[in-house]
């Protein structure tokens, strides 16, 4: 069964001359929205121009007949803006909001199929009929969400009408079975402002699966004395940033793909309104954007640990683990290392050789308390049933007291013979 996100998209760029400002006035075609209201990402960004493509439309011209379809449209934009070879249609519905305006979404996987674990989908492409009602109103594209990278605000800007504060701070997170910390991804906003665009971006590391970005911090600087609207149009986005991608926020919905330039598989991007606010705050802290080694070391008291073992590993082995989560307190780095120990009924320590002693570093943030873990892990291989099956595990580290577990190690095996030995075993972190 899978499981599918609800999540929310994030958005690209825009293109304009450098004297457009944002558009205004009321819609051609009654019972739509007005200028004002106006948003979306592809194939336009203004109601003017959807405007004369639904006119265009409406007189038979066969240029914009795919335009009258949602799922065209969106198999169009896979090819153009995310530059896919093929595809697979999953899902496609369309309904009518309570504005009145009519909705379509449409789920792309791979043409091999959708993902096996996590999101539904690779791609959901939301449409809406901006400029016309009924059968002859063309779609376009209003966000775009990738089922591994995801705008946490998501279910606050979607579907509804999408209004982000200028000076924002947005967190992007990755999924699970998403995008793996570490990876760069580009995330940040375009606005058209009442001197053109501005296009603000930043180039950040996932890490504690999200990351942190701020959107729309210039809007309207540097524009001497022009007043500034109360609403601006624009978009807010992410996506991974990978070499030979050759995408750019300012341009990504608006100019062609250049020639050789490698598919957007992970892009989430939302068409919203950025509404004005008195004081836009600073950038937001190094470690949630960029460095996350600027945390501070976890103390003792903000961690705590816990013991599994007894689980089959493969290789006919017994699996031993110890988690590392924080407790309580901020997020903080941690480095620590862990010491295993078996002892018997006496508590006699048990000798089996291997490596004993394992160093754990990482990350544990305070944004969600107790989730995210660290992990050390031992396999023991050749037990086989001996003398001591039921024996206590001891954990020994730096920081945390003495943690101990009774467990059953017992192994079926064919007879008792063999020699014990731990073994490391390699496990990444819990998100």
């Amino acid at each position: 069964m899978r499981r599918a996100v609800t999540a929310i998209a994030v958005l690209v760029s825009l293109a304009a001359s450098c004297t457009a400002g944002p558009e205004a006035g009321p819609a051609t075609y009654p019972g739509v929205v007005g200028g004002s209201r106006f948003a979306a990402l592809w194939p336009e960004q203004t109601l003017a121009a959807s405007t004369s493509v639904q006119q265009a439309a409406d007189q038979g011209d066969p240029e914009f007949a795919w335009r009258i379809d949602p799922v065209l449209t969106a198999e169009r934009f896979a090819r153009v803006v995310l530059g896919w070879s093929s595809w697979r249609i999953e899902l496609a519905s369309t309904w009518e909001l309570p504005s009145g305006i009519e909705i379509s979404r449409v789920w792309l996987c791979d043409v091999d199929g959708c993902p096996v674990v996590g999101a539904a989908f690779d791609e959901e492409v939301t449409l809406k009929r901006l400029t016309a009602s009924g059968e002859g109103g063309v779609w376009s594209v209003t966000d775009v969400t990738s089922g591994r990278l995801l705008l946490e605000q998501s279910a606050e800007i979607r579907i509804r009408d999408p209004h982000v504060r200028e000076g924002q701070r947005l967190d992007a997170l990755s999924t699970e079975g998403g995008v793996p910390d570490g990876t760069r991804v580009v995330a940040g906003s375009t606005t058209l402002g009442p001197c053109g665009l501005i296009a603000e971006s930043t180039t950040s590391t996932v890490r504690l699966s999200r990351v942190r970005f701020q959107v729309a911090a210039h809007v309207g600087r540097g524009c001497g004395r022009m007043a500034r609207p109360s609403v601006t149009p624009g978009y807010v986005f992410v996506y991974p940033h990978h070499r030979g991608m050759a995408t750019d926020p300012a341009t990504l919905f608006t100019q062609p793909r250049p020639d050789g330039s490698t598919p957007i598989l992970d892009l989430t991007a939302i068409a919203v309104r950025f509404t004005p606010r008195d004081e836009v705050p600073g950038p937001p802290p190094s470690w949630r954007s960029r460095d996350p080694s600027t945390l501070p070391a976890c103390r003792p008291e903000q961690l705590e640990g816990a013991i599994g073992a007894g689980r089959a590993v493969p290789g006919f082995g017994v699996g031993v683990f110890f988690a590392v989560r924080r407790a309580s307190g901020p997020a903080c780095h941690v480095v620590i290392h862990v010491r295993l120990a078996l002892l018997d009924e006496a508590g006699t320590r048990i000798a089996v050789p291997g490596p004993h002693t394992q160093r754990l570093e990482g990350y544990l943030p305070g944004y969600v308390p107790g989730t995210r873990a660290l992990y050390a892990g031992w396999g023991l291989f050749g037990w086989c049933g001996r003398d001591h099956d039921e024996i206590a595990v001891s954990v020994r580290t730096e920081n945390l007291t003495t943690r101990q577990a009774d467990t059953y190690l017992a192994q079926w095996c064919t007879s008792r013979a063999g020699h014990p030995r731990l073994e490391v075993l390699e496990l990444d972190p819990t998100p």
